[in-house]
């Protein structure tokens, strides 16, 4: 009987949204991406810090750069920002980008103050760590 109740407890609450209104602020700074997982199980580990993922959001609008720390801890970004919207299903969180007439999301599958798992549409689980510059 206990094993059922176990049961029906993950299916009612396993099925709400992994990341909430409340806990999207998190996204908010730097990543690393430290593994990528593909979906046959594949792993490849990412070594040393080559760019950074730098997510500004308010409103659940934002944009997202690329970064590379250089020489004394230092920061050079490119001019290029990549806007985005937060959105919510009943089940999943997405960001949604658009960029000239293309249209793409990832899902975020888990998110933390010191982590953070986004999944591309072929099904790769990107594996990022927070990063302080």
């Amino acid at each position: 009987m206990r094993n059922v109740f176990i049961i029906v407890f993950f299916l009612c609450f396993g099925c709400s949204s992994r990341v909430n209104q409340e806990s999207i602020s998190l996204l908010e700074g730097y990543w690393v991406i430290e593994q990528a997982l593909a979906p046959n199980g594949e792993s490849r580990p990412y070594s040393g810090v080559v760019e950074v993922d730098y997510f500004q959001l308010s409103n659940q609008k934002g944009i997202r750069k690329k970064i590379t720390p250089t020489f004394g801890n230092q920061l050079s970004s490119t001019n290029d920002a990549l806007a985005f919207t937060i959105n919510f299903t009943k089940t999943e969180t997405y960001i949604s980008y658009s960029k000239g007439g293309h249209d793409w999301q990832e899902e975020i599958v888990s998110l933390t103050n010191e982590r953070l798992e986004l999944k591309d549409s072929r099904g790769v689980v990107f594996r990022y760590k927070r990063y302080l510059p």
